[in-house]
């Protein structure tokens, strides 16, 4: 299902919180036969008009399995955030999921961390009480396995009484006067923290404990001990919903029980920062490499997760943005059948790492040798800017955005008058992309 939810591209800071699994076929946000969202929603300044209805969650409904048996109003779906940077109405164009998935298809760490495309692939393990789901290597400390793809999630402290970070959780910065989360060790600036929740107060919990965000075992993270950021290894095996987990540092030969709410780990963006503050705050302290490489490895990690090869496309595809721009102008909309076409063999798809899968050439090409027709959506100049402009909101560091920019001649007929014009249109390659980022 191709859905477009709205046209309003307000960015929403409020976590809505992680649903609970539904024993039914009711809205798995709100439990309701009517959503909550229904009036703000179906009067959103939008074309076409929405109606608010019940949809099924759309995974698994072509080549992935057994379709997921969640449901949502559509308005519940485009309202909700339990993940950071979480839009339904991004995540499901056709270049992303091309439907409305629920949270129970994403790994939480990876999508909070930006890789959204990646958090999406690879095997998923599922909390038994919340919609909520972690690849199988980024199992969260503390959680225990329960058999088969079921976890049980460690329950987060809600009280901290220790010393507090001297920067910027969300920044890295130490100057300017910083808040002091009640529930874990960080601090941050109001002017950075602009996310609110039914359920916590922005002026006394950080971004972190409002989302529950969830570290990886066998991770590194800093560990505030006696006033300082020591780089430690989180470890497996950690007792479950006793708020303490194992860590690992080079100080100690054995790893030690600390409380869960004594770790923070650094947005990847902020690297840089923290280093800086680190080294004013700290000056000479002799975990400087340790912090520096910790640092460094952080900044330039990108998830191992493989994704699906794309199948190959052989014909154009007009997005309804341009269907309407040619109605409008009284033009007939094309069938695009698709052109026959033999295998290249001067390329091959390649898996490129970060990079994703892409074109390589086996062989030298040689200057007028033809590859192939490069196939993809017909869109408009205003949906483009649509599509990017959420892929900016939403914060996607794989975000794709393979566009090629042409024109076309298209006439006008005004009673015995003839008006020739040119419009500039876009193929988004990204939507079936036979290129995948």
């Amino acid at each position: 299902m191709s859905l477009v939810l709205s046209k309003n591209l307000s960015s929403f800071s409020v976590c809505t919180g992680h649903p609970s699994r539904p024993v039914d076929e009711k809205c798995c946000y709100c439990g309701k036969d009517e959503g909550k969202h229904r009036e703000d929603f179906e009067n959103q300044k939008q074309r076409p008009k929405i109606k608010d209805v019940l949809v099924r969650c759309g995974h698994g409904s072509e080549e992935n399995g057994k379709q997921c048996n969640h449901w949502m109003h559509l308005s519940c779906a485009t309202f909700a955030k339990p993940i950071l940077n979480f839009n339904s109405q991004y995540l499901a164009l056709k270049q992303n999921n091309d439907s409305v998935w629920c949270p129970d298809h994403f790994c939480e760490i990876c999508f909070g961390e930006g890789y959204q495309q990646t958090a999406s692939c690879g095997e998923l393990l599922h909390d038994k009480d919340t919609i909520r789901a972690f690849h199988t290597h980024c199992k969260p400390i503390g959680s225990k396995l329960l058999g088969g793809s079921k976890i049980e999630l460690a329950k987060r402290p809600t009280n901290y009484t220790g010393e507090h970070l001297k920067l910027c959780g969300l920044c890295g910065k130490s100057e300017g006067k910083l808040q002091k989360c009640k529930s874990c060790v960080q601090s941050f600036h109001l002017r950075c923290h602009q996310t609110t929740s039914g359920s916590h107060d922005r002026l006394t919990t950080c971004r972190d404990c409002i989302f529950d965000v969830q570290l990886r075992e066998n991770d590194k993270t800093f560990l505030l001990d006696q006033g300082v950021l020591e780089v430690v290894t989180t470890c497996k095996n950690s007792e479950v919903n006793l708020g303490v987990v194992s860590v690992l540092s080079d100080r100690q030969r054995r790893p030690i029980n600390v409380r869960r709410n004594c770790l923070y780990t650094p947005p990847q963006e902020i690297c840089h920062t923290v280093f800086q503050s680190w080294k004013k705050l700290y000056k000479d302290h002799k975990d400087l490499p340790a912090v520096s490489k910790f640092l460094q490895n952080l900044h330039e990690y990108w998830p191992t997760v493989q994704r699906p090869l794309k199948k190959i496309i052989k014909s154009y595809d007009l997005h309804q943005s341009f269907a309407k721009f040619l109605k409008k102008n009284k033009q007939d909309v094309p069938y695009l059948k698709p052109k026959p076409a033999e295998a290249n063999k001067l390329v091959k798809i390649k898996y490129l790492g970060r990079k994703g899968y892409g074109v390589v050439a086996k062989k030298t090409i040689k200057k007028g040798d033809v590859i192939g027709t490069y196939y993809g959506e017909v869109i408009t100049i205003e949906e483009r800017e649509r599509r990017k402009t959420l892929s900016l909101i939403s914060k996607d560091k794989e975000a794709k955005n393979y566009c090629f920019e042409a024109k076309i001649d298209f006439t006008v007929e005004n009673g015995a008058k003839r008006c020739n014009y040119k419009e500039n249109v876009i193929i988004d390659s990204s939507c079936y992309q036979n290129e995948t980022a």
